[in-house]
């Protein structure tokens, strides 16, 4: 299995799920907080995430995994924000906002994927795991690209992607 170790400087902060930390330096301090507030917490917690998140400070080192084989994936926000299943989610860097939503519902149940889908937007990096294999795509203006209906796994905000309903 995949693991991301971060070295952490005197003072800095990430979070993430707590479940997801495997292991972490006796100088690294870990709390748990409502991150973003009792509104944005009750969002997650409604929603299948959890209503604290776990705060790591530095200095030292903390080392996070998913619990299945599979892929961990930095994504470099730099203002912009993705969706992507709830339990893919492992850690974010502190510019990073977290909230959590609830998918439509054709893309959801019905579009054989999460209804439940955590949202982050800001500045800095998020990593997230995926089980399995994982393709990028970026698209130029007018390109399109048709996704098998149970194989997306993540969508940046600012677009949308038909699923396929025909057989393979």
């Amino acid at each position: 299995m995949q693991h991301v170790r971060v070295y952490l400087n005197e003072g800095e902060m990430i979070y993430g799920e707590g479940g997801h930390l495997v292991a972490k330096s006796p100088t690294v301090k870990i709390n748990y907080a409502a991150q973003g507030g009792i509104i944005k917490s009750l969002e997650r917690e409604l929603t299948g995430s959890r209503f604290f998140i776990m705060q790591v400070y530095g200095p030292g080192i903390a080392e996070f995994s998913s619990f299945l084989p599979g892929r961990i994936v930095k994504i470099d926000l730099n203002g912009n924000g993705i969706m992507v299943e709830h339990n893919s989610f492992l850690f974010a860097e502190q510019g990073v906002q977290y909230s959590a939503t609830l998918n439509k519902i054709s893309v959801g149940w019905l579009g054989g994927e999460g209804l439940l889908m955590a949202h982050f937007s800001g500045q800095g990096s998020v990593f997230v795991h995926a089980l399995g294999g994982v393709s990028s795509f970026v698209l130029r203006p007018g390109e399109e690209i048709e996704v098998k209906k149970d194989t997306y796994w993540h969508l940046t905000t600012l677009c949308s992607i038909p699923l396929l309903e025909r057989e393979e």
